[in-house]
């Protein structure tokens, strides 16, 4: 076991090592580089990270926290207006289908009542109601 010389030490955490230092580096291992990075799920930082804005910045945890205000409420304008779309959109299809499917079924009787195609007229009657059964059955799932 060798013993490093008394003027230097191995790295430690959040040392940083000058890859153009000089010196022996026998029995050691090279050190690449060393990163330490910290990460939280939500939009503002711990409460001890969150400090810090102060020291940088007047009142800098005061403007984050309005920042993640504002960017909150963005969000959930956008989420909302999203949502209202959908269900606009799945109403209009909603009217679409039901003027396919009521086309469908007076077409249909209207050719089985006037005798031109009864095969035509019946498949059609059957295919409205089976689309509307699919519709129930779907939805119900």
């Amino acid at each position: 076991m060798t013993a490093e010389p008394p003027d230097r030490r191995a790295p430690e955490s959040g040392d940083v090592v000058d890859p153009n230092e000089s010196g022996s580096r026998e029995g050691q291992g090279d050190l690449v580089a060393y990163r330490e990075s910290f990460e939280w799920s939500y939009i503002l930082p711990p409460p001890g990270v969150l400090g810090g804005y102060n020291d940088v910045l007047d009142n800098g945890a005061e403007r984050l926290f309005e920042w993640a205000k504002s960017e909150t409420e963005h969000r959930r304008g956008l989420e909302t207006r999203m949502t209202d779309s959908e269900i606009s959109l799945a109403g209009r299809g909603q009217i679409i289908a039901a003027l396919m499917v009521g086309i469908a079924l007076v077409g249909g009787i209207a050719l089985v009542w006037a005798e031109k195609s009864v095969p035509l007229g019946t498949a059609l009657i059957v295919g409205a109601l089976a689309a509307l059964a699919a519709a129930f059955l779907r939805r119900r799932r």
